[in-house]
C-alpha cells in the first residue's frame, strides 16, 4: 500500500506539473516544488511499505514463537527465526530435543500480508532422530555431518564416506563475509517416514534489513556446530551399546553352575534360576 501511494503522489504532480507546462505559465520555482513533490511522495511511498513491512514481520515473529510455546513438555533454550519468516528452529537441551517449524506454503520475494501465505507447521524430534546436518551455500553442500560418519569436514558432492567428493574448507566468517552470499541455508534430515527432510533459511536474497543480523555465517556455524555434536554423540552412544557384548543362555546356564559350585547358589536357588532362563 506504501508504494501505492508514493505512486499515486508521483502521478498527481507530474500531471500538475504537465498540465502548467502546456499552459506556458511554468516557473523554475514551481518546477522545483513539483521535483520535490515527487520526490517526497516516492521516500514516503519507500517509508510506509517498509513500515507495513516491519509491522507484520513483528506478528509473523510473535506467531512463531506462540506456535512453541504451545508445545507440551518443550522448553526453548536456544531458538533461530529466519529473516524472511519461512522457518524456524529450536532446541531444548533439557529435555534432548529439537524442534521445526516450515511455512507450508512457498513463498517468493519479500515478505507481503497480501502477496504470500504464511501456514506454520511444527514437527519435535528427539535427538536420536537427527541424522544429518548440511550447511548449503548458494545452492552448493559446503559442510555435512552424518549419523554413521565421522567426517567433521566439509565436503562437495552428495557422497560422504568412502564416495566421491573434493574436500573443501567449512563456512569462515573471515574469508566468507568478503564476497556475496546471497543464500545460507541449513539442511537437516531426520528419522522420519512422513517428511524427512527440512530447511531453515538462514539468508535469503529477499530478506528485509531490518530483521537480518549481520552474524548469518556465525549462527549456521553454530547450529551446524551444535547438531553435529548431537550426532556425533548419539553416533558414539549406539557404538557403545552395540560393543556390549550379549551374553546367550547357554552363558548364562555356565555362570548360574559356577555360582553353585562356588557355594554362593543354593541347589534350589540354581534350579529356579535355571527354569526362569529356559523358559525365555
Amino acid at each position: 500500500m506504501g508504494v501505492g501511494i508514493g505512486c499515486l503522489g508521483m502521478i498527481i504532480f507530474g500531471i500538475i506539473l504537465f498540465s502548467v507546462a502546456s499552459s506556458g505559465e511554468l516557473s523554475a520555482g514551481f518546477v522545483w516544488l513539483c521535483l520535490i513533490g515527487i520526490a517526497g511522495s516516492a521516500f514516503g511511498g519507500l517509508f510506509l511499505d517498509n513500515k507495513r513491512k516491519l509491522g507484520f514481520g513483528g506478528e509473523l515473529s510473535k506467531k512463531l514463537k506462540d506456535t512453541v510455546k504451545k508445545i507440551d513438555g518443550f522448553n526453548v533454550t536456544q531458538e533461530f527465526m529466519s529473516p524472511n519468516f519461512e522457518s524456524y528452529i529450536a532446541i531444548d537441551e533439557d529435555n534432548k530435543k529439537i524442534c521445526i517449524i516450515e511455512n507450508e506454503h512457498k513463498n517468493f520475494g519479500e515478505i507481503s500480508k497480501t502477496l504470500n501465505r504464511y501456514l506454520y507447521q511444527h514437527n519435535v524430534f528427539s535427538y536420536a532422530d537427527i541424522i544429518q546436518s548440511e550447511v548449503i551455500k548458494d545452492g552448493v553442500t559446503i559442510n555435512r555431518t552424518s549419523r554413521g560418519s565421522q567426517i567433521g569436514g566439509a565436503i562437495i558432492g552428495g557422497a560422504l564416506a568412502g564416495g566421491v567428493g573434493a574436500i573443501i574448507g567449512g563456512l569462515g566468517a573471515s574469508s566468507e563475509s568478503k564476497s556475496i552470499i546471497t543464500s545460507l541455508e541449513l539442511q537437516i534430515v531426520v528419522n522420519n517416514s512422513k517428511k524427512s527432510n527440512y530447511k531453515v533459511v538462514f539468508k535469503s536474497p529477499n530478506d528485509l534489513g531490518a530483521f537480518t543480523t549481520g552474524n548469518e555465517i556465525n549462527d549456521i556455524n553454530h547450529w551446524h556446530n551444535l547438531l553435529s555434536h548431537i550426532i556425533n554423540r548419539t553416533d558414539n552412544n549406539s557404538s557403545i551399546s552395540s560393543n556390549k557384548p550379549l551374553l546367550t543362555i547357554s552363558d548364562e546356564l555356565k555362570k548360574l553352575a559356577e555360582l553353585k559350585d562356588s557355594g554362593i547358589l543354593t541347589e534350589k536357588e540354581f534350579n529356579t534360576q535355571k527354569q526362569k532362563l529356559l523358559s525365555q
